[in-house]
């Protein structure tokens, strides 16, 4: 005959329920040290992003914008412009020179020719 009583069965069972409940303890105990673990990677990840967001917003505040570059650029034409201008009107009087200093030599040799 079989040794199994139902006094023996139902220790049987609860040493069974019991060795399960240890097991889903301490598998819940471990699912909540992995979710804290992941809470803290996340939190880092996440300070890590913050911080190259305000890198980049600190960084975008010393670019020039757009209207600051074209009233530089229009600004920066226009001084060359000048200096150009500058530049060719020199040159206009220094032709100038020239053609009335010729004027003024060929004056002076006909004056010459005339009175010799």
């Amino acid at each position: 005959m079989s040794q199994w009583t139902v006094d023996t069965l139902k220790e049987y069972f609860d040493a069974i329920l019991v060795e399960k409940d240890k097991a889903i303890t301490a598998a819940l105990a471990a699912a909540d040290r992995a979710a804290a673990k992941v809470e803290t990677a996340t939190t880092s990840r996440f300070d890590t992003v913050n911080e190259f967001r305000q890198t980049l917003t600190d960084q975008q505040a010393t670019f020039v914008t757009r209207l600051e570059w074209g009233t530089a650029r229009d600004d920066h034409e226009r001084r060359l412009r000048k200096v150009e201008d500058s530049a060719s009107g020199v040159a206009a009087n220094r032709a100038l020179l020239v053609v009335l200093f010729t004027l003024v030599i060929a004056a002076a040799g006909i004056v010459a020719a005339l009175v010799a």
